[in-house]
């Protein structure tokens, strides 16, 4: 199923390079296999098929970019613990910066300060490409709500 998936986000274009994106069915179809795989796979795995399904979505397309805030930052949520060691350890600056889209999400439903002290950190690690992006200031809102 893993290799499936790959091979399925491999055929379509990164919404950077096309503004059509996915369409919906498939959209959904392919976010659901990728949930599915939740007992098969690692953490890491599985985030990093959700990044590059976020990257297929296109400029345009808000009602996937919707949905894959909603269940992706619930995901992150639900598993904390595994949602920190992912961002500390594995997570690279253009995946951080992507994922900031969510951090908001994702500390309100978690109410987690290690969290909030991990995309801190984190973010000093990749300082220019957050200043540029301004995250930061997602970060600083992130550490207001808590």
């Amino acid at each position: 199923m893993l290799e499936e998936i790959k091979q399925e986000l491999d055929k379509i274009k990164d919404c950077w390079e096309t503004q059509d994106g996915i369409s919906d069915s498939d959209y959904s179809k392919l976010e659901k296999k990728i949930f599915d795989l939740k007992d098969e796979e690692s953490f890491s795995t599985i985030m990093t098929l959700l990044i590059s399904l976020r990257k297929k979505i296109g400029l345009e397309n808000d009602w996937q970019t919707e949905q894959w805030w909603e269940n992706v930052s619930d995901f992150m949520s639900e598993q904390i613990l595994e949602t920190i060691i992912f961002i500390c350890s594995d997570c690279l600056a253009d995946d951080f910066i992507l994922l900031s889209e969510i951090f908001e999400d994702i500390t309100q439903k978690s109410k987690s300060k290690d969290f909030v002290r991990c995309i801190e950190e984190t973010s000093k690690k990749y300082s220019a490409a957050c200043e540029e992006n301004n995250v930061f200031s997602v970060i600083q809102d992130c550490k207001n709500f808590l």
